[in-house]
């Protein structure tokens, strides 16, 4: 039977600081509400938590695993928890509780619990009257008795949740498993070394800001320094474009000063503290599913995913240096970039690192049958010079410098092949390389990237036509659709809470959309500028996260690059979570993935079978140029 559980606790750790693992096995770590239900019946409120053979249902189960080991002594294992976050995430719906049940129209969370929580699981500031650190019972028993029914309710709508949605596939659920197992395995920190860093980030953080506050005549983080600098906004965009004007030298100087102080890859140093257990090991650091639809793993706490390239093999000179005062600035002259490419080099190994090199690239040229690209990846041609070539007109080299923009030609060519895959236009191309590379180029120019590369490669575009009308029909007839020469079919499905349209993958998995919905948009009257044409055109939407308003979700707008987009990284995805699979059947013990990349923590006399497993090809994937660069290392590093 479902054993439906949700803790309250209160603790003088913060959750979202510390993590899970370290937050569940604080001492001051209490558990102040527990509400659980079995199956259908009612929601009960008692420690008396009946795990017995039952299996576990919860939201975020990881944190409820993790209350139950350490302050209860109970032990389950992944392989007996379903986790109704995991589920939404991965039906395209929001991971929050409160969220998901509004998509779905289901019960409402409590809108107190926000307050409760705020007031009742954090330490207060005692005072004269009340010198406790936190508010008891006795002091306050309404929001205790408000908490304890909030807390039922999060049991209900758990419940719904999970009867509302399909359960994870036997693989889906053996990867969420998988990833569990990674976070709570963890990754050594070499903590010996982060009070160096910090250290040196603090200094030179002073040291600019000091530097700052002489040329502007205020603080860094002041609204002033715009205005006394003649600039609008100091927004990194804003920064970017004046450095590329003529200005005073001391204007300049405090520009740059401004780029070095707002890094924040430097800021993950605390997070790394904060997080890593009493043994060293930093655990919790993915999110299954964290890219929703698409099942890509996305990261939390110290977010890996979001660290900066790094300095490759000179990684272990920077950790040598670190410890002596002025080093890095004077072996790379810039302490903060530097401290910032060092950060993949605090997860301590051996570790084994697999990359799957252009896999987004060569997945997009196999489904779109653009077989001269595939033929060129199983080849081992290089691709961008071969892009780059065809845009200038001549032979590039790796070494071929477009002088005028101030960027490597081949570099405009990886830049077009991996841009241009998924329908970008030029404009956002040219955007893209203003943000990217600070490189600015002309509209002719941007529309010879996009054009070059359209019909360099016709079949991708086509693929996008034809990956739109798929979806189209599919949401006009309420029914899958199979051509049986096209590699994605499609099917829907109808529920009580609304329907879902899905793109089946050649891995048998479907990317699923709720509340897919086509319909017709009036054209301009023939007056306004831009009139082409009387027919109206149709705009495809389904409910998801719109990227363009924070994240928030609602029905946002589709087309075939998007789909494209969807389909494509969905699976590579697949590509690498069957050899995640492999490499735990053969005994590796995995740390993380990062992107496309997989790291085991194995000695290296297992790289070759290491590599070797994650080059086979899946059996749906026959003729798919798979390439893997694996390599092995005392300190991750890239």
């Amino acid at each position: 039977m479902r054993l439906y559980l949700d803790f309250e606790t209160r603790s003088e750790a913060e959750l979202r600081r510390v993590g899970p693992y370290v937050y569940a096995n604080h001492p001051t770590t209490e558990v102040i509400s527990v509400a659980w239900a079995l199956g259908d019946g009612p929601v009960v409120k008692d420690a008396a938590i009946p795990l017995a053979d039952n299996v576990l249902v919860a939201h975020n189960a990881e944190f409820e695993r993790c209350i139950l080991a350490a302050k209860y002594g109970m032990e389950v294992g992944w392989e007996r928890i379903i986790d109704t976050a995991a589920k939404s995430a991965s039906a395209g719906l929001p991971r929050a509780l409160g969220k998901v049940a509004d998509a779905l129209g289901l019960t409402a969370k409590d809108e107190r619990g926000g307050r409760l929580i705020a007031k009742l699981s954090k330490p207060r500031r005692p005072s004269k009257d009340n010198p406790d650190r936190f508010w008891e019972r006795e002091t306050a028993p309404e929001d205790y008795e408000a908490l304890e029914e909030y807390n039922e309710g999060d049991v209900v709508t758990m419940r719904e949740v999970d009867h509302a949605l399909p359960d994870l596939s036997p693989t889906e659920q053996a990867l969420w498993v998988l990833t569990m197992e990674m976070n709570e395995r963890g990754i050594q920190v070499d903590r010996a070394a982060l009070p160096y860093a910090e250290g040196e980030v603090e200094r030179e953080t002073a040291r600019l800001a000091a530097r700052w506050v002489e040329l502007v005549g205020c603080a860094p983080g002041s609204p002033k320094g715009a205005k006394l600098l003649g600039l609008d906004s100091l927004k990194k965009a804003s920064v970017r474009r004046a450095l590329r004007g003529t200005l005073h030298p001391n204007v300049r100087e405090a520009l740059l000063t401004r780029q070095r102080l707002a890094r924040t890859s430097v800021k993950k140093l605390p997070a790394l503290r904060d997080r890593t257990s009493p043994d060293g090991r930093l655990r919790g650091s993915l999110v299954y599913a964290g890219a929703e639809r698409t099942r890509r793993w996305a990261g939390a706490g110290v977010q890996p995913q979001n660290f900066p390239r790094g300095l490759g093999k000179e990684t272990d000179l920077a950790f040598d240096a670190v410890c002596h005062p002025g080093a890095l600035d004077l072996l790379w002259g810039d302490t903060l970039d530097t401290v910032a490419g060092m950060l993949k080099g605090f997860f301590l190994g051996p570790f084994l690192v697999g990359d799957y090199a252009q896999i987004e690239a060569r997945v997009l040229a196999w489904l779109a049958g653009q077989w001269d690209l595939v033929q060129d990846f199983a080849a081992g041609t290089d691709i961008y010079s071969a892009m780059a070539s065809d845009i200038y007109g001549h032979p590039v080299t790796k070494k071929d410098m477009d002088v005028g923009l101030g960027i490597a030609k081949r570099q405009l060519g990886k830049v077009t092949i991996l841009g241009c895959g998924y329908g970008l236009g030029w404009r956002k191309l040219q955007t893209q390389l203003e943000e990217q590379f600070n490189v600015l180029v002309s509209d002719d120019f941007a529309q010879r990237l996009v054009n070059t590369y359209r019909e360099k490669y016709p079949c991708i575009p086509a693929f996008w036509g034809r990956l739109e009308r798929l979806w189209r029909l599919t949401v006009q007839t309420r029914a899958g659709l199979n051509s049986g020469t096209f590699p994605i079919r499609s099917a829907f499905r109808e529920t009580p809470q609304g329907a879902f349209a899905y793109l089946i993958l050649p891995s048998g998995r479907g990317i699923p959309y709720f509340k897919p919905q086509t319909h017709l948009l009036r054209p301009p009257p023939k007056s306004e500028p831009g009139y082409e044409h009387d027919v109206p055109t149709e705009s495809l939407g389904h409910f998801g996260r719109n990227i363009y308003k924070g994240g928030k979700w609602e029905q946002v707008p589709t087309y075939g690059g998007k789909l494209t987009e969807n389909v494509v990284q969905a699976l590579s995805r697949d590509v690498m979570a069957e050899a995640m699979l492999r490499l735990k059947q053969a005994g590796f013990d995995l740390s993380l993935t990062v992107h496309d990349e997989i790291v085991a923590e194995a000695p290296a006399e297992r790289l070759k079978e290491f590599e070797s497993l994650m080059r086979l090809v899946p059996k749906w994937a026959g003729g798919l140029p798979v390439e893997v660069e694996a390599y092995a290392t005392r300190r991750y590093r890239k």
